[in-house]
């Protein structure tokens, strides 16, 4: 361990940490066995204040080890009384002053305060994350006037800031309004989102939260990034009721704790250069609370985060995007196809080119140009074996789309049913007689279902499985072996709770909602799976933090008890299950060093491995989705840390030798 106050500094010039290591941000460096030495290591560097540890771990297996070695890391705790994990970003070009920016612009002056530095570079509001910040500038002549939208906008700061900061230019061309993908006119009235000048500029060098507003963002704010208010038509529904004439805000954040957001400003009042906001963490990601010009129509769009910030975002883990893993589907004559909502917020899809991936990819495409979602898709198979695709629109209500023919083209979106709201994703199962039946939690938190007439045909309307239920996270569906459709979902006490059919194809009505079992709480929606032999297995993530399962004693009858699959390990994502050709269930998670591990059972219906494994090193986000080919080949697919989709599989079906991580197709990007 070395101790010195220059270590956050030098941390932050080797670029963004990989992975988090308990609270600390931290480096890997993995050495190969050798032939000077004849052990392979597990090297981690992180800063923890202004120590910096660098340790590791040498044996016979140490990457299967590295989650234990990590876990002993995350205790260490500094005694140099610094705040932990202070990063603090070098400024590549030289900070400017007010009075710096009037001359390179051949200002005058305008009267009043304009052009007065209300901040400095080096206050305490930046200095715990930016070794120095930027000079916050007057943009008022009075009180209550200021100069007709010259030099000093809020938009000024922003583009000044991330140009003295990263040296990124050319900086933003349009008001902040703007910044983020917008609706120029309300959706219902036929509308089309358009992109913001930060997707437009920067490409896949800037992330964007999603809608803060209605608290779907994606990632966490951090030091650094710009936040975004847009005025809309209608701030209920957010962006989607299209852009007034306003033309929004944008300020800078200084910095976070765990409720609060700090900024800096201008052009916003006389005295508020610098404001602090309130940070919630919500279902569905992160809400950023706070009054902007005392405008009710004003809303937090969100914010946008440089991939040159230092500051590691942090990504809504599966439990808190109501991620759903299944959206890979086996088309009829053996092709999978992979389903994501990519980072202009439509559906994107590719597929195999052959049966077992001979061949490779397609290539991504939307399934249909200028639609936008809030949500991730699931996909099913109908009885005719055509895909069908659900989603949750921009409008949270559930929008569908199938192919016409199996394997064929696409027939377009439409809402199961108008008038209904939603909240995180939908999961989809067929009945026993053919029959899809979708089930979502609504924006009541209650779950709720809808399903086909007939199989393939039009759909009979949303209800309720029990009136007077509150639930988090998205349900799970299964079909027992007696035919009687079976749904988990967790509820308002952290437990996870399952209802199911009296009597297949649903004549028979519903049980009524009850725990599994009393007296646990988990933190993530559960997932399903099914024995050879009918039994159903559920698996979900306890408090803490592993992957716990519980199980039918017999197929469509009554559950044994709660336990850990294996004891002694921590996720992040709740598990994928997979099929071996043998009976065999694989499942599939991210651990808390970001690698995806897996683990199965030792044979069919039978008890599982004694540890997990890791799929090799490489980091994710989310939760991942596996599948078997035709050929009995597994496949596992999940977003990398890059955010596009990466795949890997069994080198031969049933076997422990996995092919190395690759990207469906370069240059994507993709939300979970």
């Amino acid at each position: 361990m070395i101790r010195n106050k220059q270590n956050p500094q030098g941390f932050a010039q080797r670029g963004t940490p990989a992975l988090h290591i308990g609270n600390y941000p931290a480096f890997k460096f993995d050495t190969p066995k050798q032939k000077q030495y004849p052990l392979a290591c597990v090297v981690r560097v992180m800063l923890s204040g202004v120590d910096l540890v660098t340790a590791a771990w040498c044996s016979p297996h140490p990457t299967a080890q590295s989650h234990h070695f990590e876990s002993i890391l995350a205790t260490y705790q500094s005694q140099s009384g610094i705040k932990p994990n202070p990063i603090h970003a070098n400024t590549v070009n030289p900070v400017e002053s007010c009075q710096d920016v009037i001359n390179a612009n051949n200002a005058t002056y305008q009267g009043g305060d304009w052009g007065i530095q209300e901040g400095n570079p080096t206050d305490s509001q930046w200095t715990s994350t930016f070794s120095p910040g930027a000079a916050v500038c007057d943009n008022f002549i009075t009180s209550s006037t200021y100069s007709g939208g010259y030099l000093f906008q809020c938009t000024e700061l922003a583009n000044r800031f991330v140009r003295e900061q990263w040296g990124i230019t050319p900086g933003f061309q349009v008001n902040a309004a703007q910044y983020f993908d917008f609706y120029p006119t309300d959706i219902n009235n036929g509308g089309q989102s358009t992109p913001g000048d930060a997707t437009k500029l920067y490409g896949n060098n800037v992330q964007l939260s999603s809608d803060a507003s209605q608290e779907t963002s994606s990632f966490a704010p951090t030091p650094g990034d710009l936040l975004i208010w847009q005025s809309v038509t209608d701030p209920s529904r957010g962006w989607t009721s299209g852009l007034t004439s306003g033309s929004g805000h944008v300020a800078v954040i200084t910095n976070v704790d765990a409720s609060h957001v700090y900024i800096a400003q201008q052009n916003y009042t006389e005295s508020q250069y610098y404001a602090t906001l309130s940070l919630t963490k919500v279902a569905n990601g992160w809400k950023v609370s706070g009054q902007i010009f005392n405008d009710p129509g004003i809303i937090t769009r969100g914010w946008i985060h440089f991939n040159a910030n230092p500051h590691s975002i942090v990504k809504a883990t599966s439990g808190d995007t109501d991620a759903s893993t299944k959206y890979v589907a086996k088309n009829t004559d053996g092709r999978l196809e992979v389903f994501a909502r990519g980072s202009d917020n439509n559906i994107w899809h590719n597929y195999q080119l052959n049966a077992n991936g001979a061949g490779g990819w397609v290539g991504w495409g939307t399934l249909q140009s200028n639609q936008t979602f809030n949500g991730n898709p699931v996909v099913a198979v109908n009885k005719n074996g055509t895909l069908e695709i659900f989603a949750r629109g921009s409008d949270n209500n559930i929008w569908h789309n199938y192919q016409a023919q199996p394997g064929a083209g696409w027939v377009g979106w439409g809402t199961l049913q108008s008038g209904h709201t939603f909240s995180g994703d939908p999961d989809v199962i067929m009945n026993t007689d053919g029959r899809l039946e979708v089930f979502a939690r609504g924006s009541d938190n209650n779950i709720w279902h809808n399903y086909q007439a007939q199989p393939g045909a039009g759909w009979v309307g949303w209800g309720t499985l029990q009136s007077g239920q509150v639930f988090q996270g998205h349900p799970s569906a299964v079909l027992n072996t007696d035919g009687r459709v079976e749904v988990f979902a967790r509820g308002s006490d952290n437990n996870i709770w399952h209802n199911y059919q009296l009597a297949a194809g649903g004549t028979g009505g519903w049980a009524g909602w009850g725990a599994i079992q009393s007296g646990y709480q988990f933190k993530d929606s559960p997932t399903v799976g099914m024995n050879a032999d009918g039994r159903v297995e559920i698996f979900a993530v306890n408090n803490d933090n592993n992957i716990w399962h519980n199980y039918q004693v017999n197929a469509g009858a009554g559950w044994n008890n709660w336990s850990a699959v294996v004891p002694g390990y921590q996720f992040t994502s709740n598990a994928a299950v997979a099929y071996n050709s043998d009976g065999r269930m694989e499942i599939f998670a991210r651990s808390t060093d970001n690698t995806i591990w897996h683990t199965y059972q030792k044979a069919a219906n039978s008890g599982w491995s004694t540890t997990w494994q890791q799929l090799q090193t490489t980091t994710f986000q989310g939760t991942p989705a596996a599948i078997a080919n035709s050929n009995g080949v597994l496949e596992t697919f999940a977003l990398g840390n890059d955010s596009n989709f990466w795949h890997t599989y069994q080198l031969t079906a049933g076997t422990g030798n996995w092919n190395s991580w690759g990207t469906l197709q370069n240059g994507f990007t993709f939300h979970q």
